[in-house]
């Protein structure tokens, strides 16, 4: 059984006559796992990950989600659900894509609904995406402006989930949270991984997390993939210099600043 859910082959994107900001990428992700992209500001992650979601094109390669070429932008609103129903994004700020008045029990029955789940389903399913990321149900009832980053996170993940997708992307998903109520967060992540076997793209320049969360890591410099493999491989001994860099500059005690060059 082929366990890969999405699959990157030679990406390349291009800005007009600009440089190339994204060149020939190629990596995988697989069931119940998560591969994270990491590299400093620049290095072509969330190019990488509006390409992979359908928010962005290629200037040429390929992307295949669940063994399907989506090369193509969806033509029709069928086939963006059905996109849907495979593949999902955590934004880094939910803020953004939250309708501030509109409480969350509505958001998430709006995301069950697009989902597919009958009417008469919905209010069982919203409360159980609710208790599978720690919220309970006065959360519901609360708009997202009376939630702390962290809850609007975790609304963010529940929405995710809503059409049970094969990969989720969380594109710098808890680069905004302070240290504990982050570890919380990835907590979670890893929960649901374990009990519903979701695969996740991790877009991230903190290699800690990479460390909390990741099996295997990509590594990106201007675009290009310099060193990848499993995380205990790569990070433990890398072979590339740019990945030693990126590991010197990881704040740890006793801790200098390396420049990046």
């Amino acid at each position: 059984m082929n366990d890969v859910v999405l699959e990157v082959e030679h990406l390349v994107k291009r800005y007009g006559d600009g440089p190339v900001v994204v060149d020939d990428v190629s990596f995988r992700v697989r069931r119940g796992r998560t591969t994270a992209l990491v590299g400093e500001s620049g290095a072509g992650k969330s190019t990488i990950g509006g390409i992979v979601t359908g928010l962005q094109t290629a200037t040429s390669g390929r992307v295949a989600v669940c063994g399907e070429d989506r090369t193509r932008v969806a033509r029709s609103a069928r086939e963006r659900r059905r996109r849907g129903a495979q593949l999902q994004l955590v934004p880094q700020d939910p803020a953004t894509t939250l309708d501030r008045s509109q409480r969350i029990g509505d958001a998430l029955a709006e995301a069950v609904a697009l989902g597919g789940t009958p009417r008469t389903d919905r209010l069982p399913r919203v409360e159980e995406l609710a208790t599978q990321v720690g919220l309970g149900p006065t959360h519901l009832e609360l708009t997202p402006r009376s939630l702390s980053g962290g809850q609007r996170q975790r609304v963010a993940i529940a929405r995710a989930l809503a059409t049970s997708p094969e990969v989720i992307v969380l594109d710098e998903a808890v680069s905004a949270l302070d240290v504990s109520v982050q570890a919380q967060v990835l907590n979670v992540l890893n929960a649901l991984q374990r009990d519903l076997g979701t695969a996740y793209l991790f877009i991230t320049h903190d290699l800690a997390v990479v460390r909390q969360v990741a099996h295997d890591v990509v590594v990106l410099r201007h675009g290009r993939v310099v060193e990848h493999g499993a995380v205990e491989q790569v990070l433990g001994d890398p072979q590339d210099d740019y990945t030693r860099l990126l590991l010197d500059s990881t704040p740890r005690p006793g801790w200098r600043p390396v420049a990046l060059v």
